[in-house]
């Protein structure tokens, strides 16, 4: 792995891509998640899914965070 930012900021976008497919900008009304009335929650699994993913790539690379 070259270049440790640019996979990082590869793997926030991708994260940020599928929180994005996956809840509604606004619920209107129904009970479940939406990027408009659960920020705080959302951004909470955006942080575990970065994080997941560059928890594994550093063990599968042996790179360390600098």
């Amino acid at each position: 792995m070259d270049d440790f930012v640019e996979f990082v900021a590869i793997q926030a976008e991708t994260a940020v891509r599928h929180i994005a497919g996956v809840y509604p900008y606004d619920a209107r009304g129904e009970p479940r998640l939406s990027l408009r009335d659960n920020a705080d929650e959302i951004n909470n699994l955006l942080v575990v899914l970065v994080g997941d993913r560059d928890t594994r790539s550093v063990v599968n690379t042996g790179t360390l965070y600098q």
